[in-house]
């Protein structure tokens, strides 16, 4: 017996998912028939401890238990990871009393061809990197999962498994939930920030030095913009323009103070995390100081999810401050949870600021409470033939206020604007699809506004490389097809990322046309969709005409799908047809992979 659900996990469709792991931690009991009546256990604080033999990280011993529910999770930002961890939550809590072991484990530590033909029941929650693609970690049991099934080599293999499959996306992406069955989370927290590795995956990351810092906006601007270099010296990482680079953020040192004081602990103690017999293995081990626990381990700024609201009413002394945290983690405070935590985006910090009583000890903080603190994804800003041994990030500084004057900045983001050169930070890169035509003398037409300029400035050096080379050299010129790049940002004056480098790459034929459009600097609004509806003849020509390719980056919501209206308009009237004759025009441009997206 198999099910699937796929889920929206954007912004607007988190409010469901609370309700929709509710519904399925009920419909569990139908995927693994019990013969006897199920008695429900009483409410526990935190998340069950795993089963016997099997660690809820990514190592799993041989020993299996006899009679349990697999929750395998695959997760990008941690969101499936959190999902599965309260799922867990909420079947211990409805049936553990009738004897069955609740256990979730990530895919990628998980020996899938040696252990899941022995499994009785098993529910993978499994996000999507992108457009439809695994999460970097899942390329191993996703290869697997798809050689397996097409290979017909084991078809019995899930025979005698009840299954079911949760997929986690946004459905700003064509290709939804694509890969849903598959995916891993990334590996030991400690590992991914102490190891000098490759720089090639989560489990290995480089340790690079920070070469420079600047502020890409004027001082007439309100926010702020930086550019990161990082030192891959020695490293071996080899990167093509359109890539991704991770970053390992930590929380600022004002968090990470107040996170202490909340505990009721001394920053600079130091302690050891261990895990009970069966229980689950903690997300570092130690010795460590809780300073350095906060401010590289846990997601203090995330929303807390019900699990951890659960574990903080058990530990709360104020009777009225336990209650309400029940209420808030409980099937029934669904709307009340996503009305007070989800829709205000309230932290975790601002919660436990705001039920002080509540202190949990560090064991069940740790394991219990705070999520991971994830890696954070940038487009790559550069290219390696302008600079071999190094890598830019082009990042917006996140400082906004919310609902009620409450100030949210971005952890990532904020952690990038502190560095300073000669900082060390781990760091890996990600492949990305998202790549200049394999023959030069194709067209190409860019769309970014803003950060979304970022991969597109990688494309630009590495064409005025090229150039730079064969002039060098002596040789023939290289037959470059035109370049086009559409950017927008709000006044030229002030947040006019890389103006001088684009203006040099227009001189030096690196970019054939240049369109930008200020949204704050005329009497109305102007953004990138309506110098493309303008240039639309030229674009027509370059992208039907001579086969050139497109390229978009920046917001799903907001920028690309009123880019690809206009793009699917613009079609629509060369073809003599309808938006909707447009829209399939731009879906054909896809499935010959020349239109990219790299959309976030």
């Amino acid at each position: 017996m198999a099910t699937l659900t796929a889920v929206d996990v954007s912004s607007n469709g988190l409010a469901a998912v609370a309700a929709l792991l509710t519904v399925l931690a009920g419909l569990i009991f139908l995927l693994y028939r019990q013969k006897g009546p199920v008695r429900p256990a009483a409410s526990v604080a935190a998340p069950p401890p795993a089963a016997n033999g099997v660690k809820t990280g990514s190592h799993v011993e041989e020993e299996l238990p006899a009679d349990r529910v697999l929750i395998l999770y695959g997760t990008q930002t941690g969101t499936a990871e959190r999902f599965a961890k309260s799922l867990r939550f909420q079947l211990e809590a409805r049936y553990g009393g009738s004897g069955k072991k609740f256990v979730a484990l990530d895919t990628e530590g998980y020996p899938a061809a040696k252990h899941l033909h022995h499994e009785s029941c098993v529910l993978l929650l499994m996000a999507t990197y992108g457009d439809g693609e695994p999460t970097d970690s899942a390329a191993e049991f996703y290869d697997w999962a798809v050689e397996t099934a097409e290979s017909g080599d084991d078809p019995e293999l899930l025979k005698s498994v009840t299954y079911g499959v949760f997929g986690l996306g946004n459905r700003q992406y064509e290709h939804f939930c694509a890969t849903a069955p598959a995916g891993a989370a990334p590996a030991d927290a400690d590992a991914q920030r102490c190891r000098q590795g490759r720089g090639t995956a989560a489990h290995d990351p480089f340790l690079a030095s920070v070469l420079e810092v600047r502020e890409l906006h004027t001082a007439l601007s309100t926010r702020s913009c930086v550019h990161v270099e990082l030192d891959l010296a020695g490293s071996g990482i080899a990167y093509a323009p359109g890539d991704h680079v991770a970053i390992f953020p930590r929380n600022d040192d004002a968090v990470v103070a107040e996170a202490a004081r909340l505990l009721g602990a001394e920053p600079d103690s130091c302690f050891t995390l261990g895990a009970a017999p069966g229980g689950p293995v903690p997300p570092f081990t130690g010795p460590i100081t809780l300073r350095e626990a906060l401010a590289a381990h846990v997601d203090l700024l995330g929303l807390p999810s019900k699990a951890a609201l659960s574990t903080l009413a058990a530990f709360a002394k104020d009777k009225a401050q336990a209650a309400r945290l029940a209420r808030l983690a409980a099937p029934e405070g669904r709307d009340e949870y996503h009305a007070e935590v989800v829709a205000p985006r309230r932290s975790l910090l601002e919660v436990m600021r705001e039920h002080a009583s509540a202190q949990p000890s560090l064991g069940a903080f740790f394991a219990s409470v705070a999520d991971t603190l994830q890696p954070r994804y940038y487009s790559i800003s550069s290219s390696p033939r302008a600079h071999p041994a190094a890598l830019s990030i082009t990042c917006v500084v996140v400082d906004e206020e919310l609902p009620g004057g409450r100030r949210h900045r971005g952890v990532a983001s904020s952690y990038l604007a502190r560095l300073r050169p000669g900082d060390r930070l781990p760091v890996f890169v990600r492949r990305s699809a998202f790549r200049l035509p394999a023959d030069p003398a194709t067209p190409i037409v860019m769309i970014g506004p803003g950060t979304g300029l970022a991969p597109f400035r990688g494309f630009l050096q590495d064409r005025q490389a090229v150039l730079e080379a064969r002039s060098g050299s002596g040789g023939a010129s290289t037959a470059f097809g035109p370049a086009t790049l559409f950017f927008g940002c709000r006044q030229p004056d002030q947040d006019f990322i890389y103006r001088e480098e684009l203006e040099g790459w227009a001189a030096s034929g690196a970019l054939s046309v240049l369109h930008t459009a200020f949204s704050r600097a005329g009497p109305r609004k102007e953004y990138v969709q309506h110098h493309i509806e303008a240039a639309a003849e030229a674009v027509w020509d370059v992208l039907q005409a001579r086969s050139g390719c497109l390229y978009i980056c920046g917001d799903a919501k907001g920028m690309c799908h009123d880019v690809q209206l206009a793009l699917a308009a613009l079609a629509g009237r060369a073809l003599g047809a309808g938006e909707e004759a447009g829209a399939d025009w731009l879906k054909r441009l896809a499935a010959e992979g020349r239109f990219m997206r790299d959309v976030w």
